[in-house]
């Protein structure tokens, strides 16, 4: 009879801690090389004259202990990098009240887009706090959008809707993408602003594009399991029946630990172009 194979304890030790110790570097490593990721989605409604849309897409910055002044500016540096007409923020933008970090309040109110910049609430909103993170948005320079549609330009119409994290706290939120989508395509493209990637699908063909973070793309492995067990769609662009899309940013900041492993985080430029140019 065969005899089974013994690892010994001494090198599996060694070799497990070993493993372990690289892994930490490297998600330590991954977590602060923030990149840019470009997005093109073509939209069929857009009239082929029509010039692109730019967006730039921050979620997940968790502004606090952990995404200090270098992390930030990283960030905002791929933000300028992508020359947005508009910037927005998909929730959970800070985990601290804003009288603890006014020099990243600072960095981020500089920081200007040609049509604004806009935000909804994530679910750390609702943990800090609703009226302190109102404010640190206010001071920002990004206007929230809590069940609210807004035109801009004449060229984009942008909806937000707020986290449900409100409800369980017992603060009056709106969730509900239904009273503020267009009840059919106009001439505008939509875009939906909702940090969980949840789809409405009575929503579906009403919005061009949603945008959504919390995931963090899993942050760090093997979480992504856990994460796609919860979401069905946990990153990345995908096409949604009526001509929808979703759009999943990993997003720039951590959740915990500074620490992302076969997650890399992200600012996003989404660009919106007729389908035919």
């Amino acid at each position: 009879m065969a005899r089974a194979a013994i690892i010994a304890p001494k090198p599996f030790f060694f070799a497990t801690t070993a493993l372990t110790v690289i892994a930490m570097v490297w998600a330590l490593v991954e977590a602060n090389y923030i990149r840019l990721r470009t997005v093109e989605i073509a939209v069929p409604r857009m009239a082929a004259e029509a010039r692109p849309i730019r967006i730039a897409q921050l979620t997940d910055l968790h502004l606090g202990m952990f995404m200090g002044e270098s992390r930030l500016e990283r960030t905002l540096t791929c933000v300028r990098e992508a020359e947005p007409d508009l910037v927005v923020s998909t929730g959970d933008f800070t985990d601290s009240p804003p009288e603890h970090y006014p020099h990243l309040i600072a960095m981020l109110a500089a920081l200007s887009a040609p049509l604004g910049k806009f935000a909804v609430t994530g679910n750390h909103e609702f943990f800090v706090g609703l009226e302190p993170a109102t404010e640190f948005h206010a001071q920002a320079g990004f206007r929230l959008l809590r069940g609210e549609s807004v035109t801009i330009d004449g060229r984009l119409r942008l909806c937000g809707v707020d986290d449900p994290a409100g409800l369980w706290r017992g603060v009056a939120c709106y969730v509900d993408e239904d009273p503020v989508l267009p009840p059919a395509r106009d001439a505008a493209p939509t875009v939906l602003l909702k940090h969980q990637p949840r789809i409405n699908e009575k929503a579906l063909g009403r919005f061009d594009l949603q945008l959504s973070g919390h995931t963090h793309g899993g942050q760090i492995f093997p979480w992504h399991f856990l994460t796609r067990l919860q979401y069905k769609y946990y990153h990345g662009l995908h096409a949604l029946a009526g001509d929808s899309h979703l759009y999943v940013s990993r997003g720039a900041g951590t959740w915990g630990p500074p620490l992302r492993l076969f997650a890399p985080p992200e600012v996003t430029l989404i660009i919106l172009r007729p389908a035919q140019e």
